[in-house]
Parts: C-alpha cells; sequence; structure tokens
C-alpha cells in the first residue's frame, strides 16, 4: 500500500510538472483525472466496504495431510463492486502449538455473493482453532485500506492416526473412602470389611479379636479390617512446557496419537478409565471419565486441544491442588520430557510415563516411575503393547 501511494505521488509530480513546463491544456487535463479518478475509486470502496460482511467456515472434522475443508463466504450488498478484498487467517493447533497464517484474496461483484475457499493442511492431529487477524477492502489502486465485518472464530478437529495397541493392566490399588472394592493384598482400618483371621500377637487390639472364633478354635485370634480401594486408570496429556521451552510438534502429535489408541483399547474392553488435561489459555484442569467409545467420541476434541504454555507445575500437580490425595491406582503420563517429579506418585499409585523425543531410549525404570521413551519415527512400533 505504501509502494502504490509513493508512485501515485510520483506520477502525480511528473504530470504537475510537465504541465506547468509545457503550459498545455492536454497535460492539466490528464494531472485532474490522475489526482481525482484514484480519489473517485477510494471514495467507492469505502462506501461498499461498510456494506460487506464476512464469515470464516470450516468442516467440524479434517484429517492429517489433507486438505481442511474451510472457506471465506463473502456477501456484498452495495451497488458498487469490490475487486480487492483480502483476508489474512490465524489458525492455531491446541495439541502442538503450532500456528498456520493463510491468506485469502478475492473480489466481490455489486449485490452478490463470493465463497473462497481456503488452502490449508495440518500435519499433525488435534484441534484447529481459525480466527480473522485482519479482513479488508482495498481500492483499485491499492491506496486504502478500510476494515471488513467478519465474523471469526471457527474450529476443526484434525483426527489423530489409530493404531492397534495392546494394554495388559498390572494389579494396582488406590485408597478410596467411598469404594465399595477392598484391597486383596493390604489390611486396612474399614470393620464393616474382613481382610483376614489370624493368631492373637501382642499389641493387638482388643476390640479386634474374634472372640467366638476364638472360643472355638481354642486359641485367640483377630479380625484384620479391609482396606477400601479403588483400581482405576487415569491417562494424562502433559501440557506444560519448561520456562524458554515451546513443544515440539511432531512428539505432541505423537504423544495424542498414543493416548487416543490407549484409551480406544480401553474402551473397547469395556475398562472405565478417565482423561486428564490443563488447558493454559484459560488456565482450567478438566478430569472426564470414559465409559465407552462414545465418550471417547465425544471428548477427544477437547483431550486433543488442551494449549500449552509455560507451566512450573505438572498436569497432576495441578490435579492435586483441588483435591486430597490421588484417587487413581494406574496413572499413564504422555510427555515430551521425563518428568522425575513424579515419583511422589508411585507411593500410591503405579506410574508409566510415554515419553517422546528425538532418540528412543527405550524401556527403563527411574525411582519408580516405568519410562517408555520412544521416537516420533518408532512410536507405533513400540507401543504395540504396553503395560500399565
Amino acid at each position: 500500500m505504501a509502494r502504490s501511494r509513493i508512485l501515485w505521488g510520483a506520477s502525480l509530480i511528473t504530470v504537475f510538472l510537465a504541465a506547468l513546463w509545457a503550459g498545455k491544456g492536454l497535460l492539466w487535463l490528464v494531472f485532474g483525472l490522475t489526482a481525482a479518478v484514484p480519489l473517485i475509486v477510494v471514495l467507492m470502496t469505502r462506501l461498499a466496504s461498510k456494506k460487506v460482511t464476512a464469515e470464516l467456515h470450516a468442516e467440524m472434522l479434517g484429517l492429517k495431510h489433507q486438505k481442511v475443508g474451510a472457506g471465506l463466504k463473502v456477501t456484498n450488498r452495495s451497488f458498487l463492486p469490490l475487486d480487492r478484498v483480502i483476508c489474512r487467517v490465524r489458525a492455531v493447533n491446541g495439541l502442538t502449538g503450532e500456528v498456520f497464517r493463510p491468506v485469502i484474496r478475492t473480489a466481490v461483484p455489486a449485490r452478490g455473493t463470493v465463497d473462497q475457499e481456503l488452502t490449508l493442511k495440518s500435519r499433525t492431529s488435534g484441534g484447529l482453532t481459525m480466527e480473522i487477524d485482519e479482513l479488508s477492502a482495498l481500492d483499485l489502486f491499492g491506496l486504502f485500506r478500510f476494515k471488513v465485518k467478519a465474523v471469526s472464530d471457527v474450529f476443526t478437529f484434525i483426527h489423530p492416526d489409530y493404531y492397534p495397541l495392546e494394554a495388559e493392566i498390572v494389579y494396582g490399588e488406590s485408597l478410596s473412602l467411598d469404594s465399595d472394592m477392598y484391597s486383596m493384598a493390604r489390611a486396612g482400618f474399614d470393620p464393616s470389611e474382613t481382610f483376614a483371621i489370624r493368631e492373637y500377637r501382642p499389641g493387638d487390639r482388643i476390640k479386634q479379636i474374634h472372640w467366638k472364633l476364638s472360643e472355638k478354635l481354642g486359641t485367640p485370634v483377630v479380625r484384620e479390617y479391609g482396606l477400601p480401594i479403588q483400581n482405576t486408570i487415569l491417562l494424562v496429556l502433559e501440557s506444560g512446557v519448561a520456562e524458554g521451552g515451546r513443544p515440539d510438534p511432531a512428539a505432541m502429535d505423537v504423544l495424542g496419537e498414543a493416548a487416543f489408541s490407549l484409551s480406544q483399547s480401553l474402551a473397547d474392553k469395556g475398562i472405565v478409565h478417565s482423561l486428564a488435561f490443563y488447558d493454559h489459555r484459560t488456565h482450567v484442569l478438566r478430569l472426564i471419565e470414559i465409559n465407552d467409545e462414545g465418550d471417547l467420541t465425544a471428548n477427544l476434541p477437547a483431550f486433543l486441544s488442551a494449549t500449552p504454555g509455560r507451566d512450573s507445575l505438572t498436569v497432576l500437580d495441578h490435579y492435586m491442588e483441588d483435591h486430597e490425595q490421588c484417587e487413581f491406582a494406574h496413572i499413564v503420563v504422555f510427555t515430551p520430557h521425563h518428568r522425575p517429579e513424579m515419583a511422589g506418585f508411585t507411593m500410591t499409585a503405579l506410574v508409566t510415563e510415554v515419553v517422546c523425543e528425538e532418540k528412543a531410549l527405550g524401556e527403563y525404570e527411574d525411582a519408580g516411575i516405568r519410562v517408555i521413551s520412544v521416537s516420533p519415527e518408532s512410536a507405533a512400533q513400540d507401543l504395540v503393547y504396553m503395560e500399565i
């Protein structure tokens, strides 16, 4: 636009000097037209832009590496055409943090409507939020720009790829005061359930003595109380990024697909589990229970759209801010970096980390955390079987 103004100004000066030097009426006429015509076109564009509306639209579901069905619908209610309408779109992938900035250029006839296709592809899965950064109409000479009213903020979910993942659940248990399940491995404090009967030992409480059975057996025996537990599973997608870092799109894409594939595998077997994620845009932790495939389908877009952000706390740390204790016996964390600080959760739960990094390190254990390290290239092969 600045270049167009400079050229227009230079043309005016050139014609003016030529007319002044030659003194011919024809040159003065050319000077008048050079000055007036662009200004008239600018005025017409301004009037027409006030009667133009635009709406960004997109399909709700897309696939990786394929063109997203989206476009810009522009309606001109003016009797004047618009030859240059420019729309700058900002699309953000909530899972990977990638930002796309496609540009749409179109022309709109008088009292007409055009629907201009938006060319956009995403190489990673996740929730794609699109909004209009700038929408304006330019005059034919490109001298001035006028804003156009527009409806923005549309959402497209780029569905992750699924690969068969066989999950074996190792026996685990977590204390739950409200549970109607009881541990088969540990005694507890709930007198409503019996864990075991054993011989009396010095120091046992008198009220634990089973008097009728002691009389029958001829020796004192005591009743050990039950421990209420639950054998539940939590899948966590880590979205916190260390200070100075940023999420690797390829790694986050792999982790999202791995979490989806594991959740799908559990849902197919009828295993109830939960998904946890923290959105750094809204600063809200969400915990979603998945009972079947329908629950997974309904909640997958939100799960894979949690905006990443710089955070010294993990998603589990945010979870513990609202809970007195961890309520899950199995925790699987999908994270781009190994997080030793989660070792504290191994006191009450079986913790597995799926880490996606540039070089796969295989499986190992660190501070009670079972770590499965994969790379973006090896993930689909390395994660066909998991013990959690």
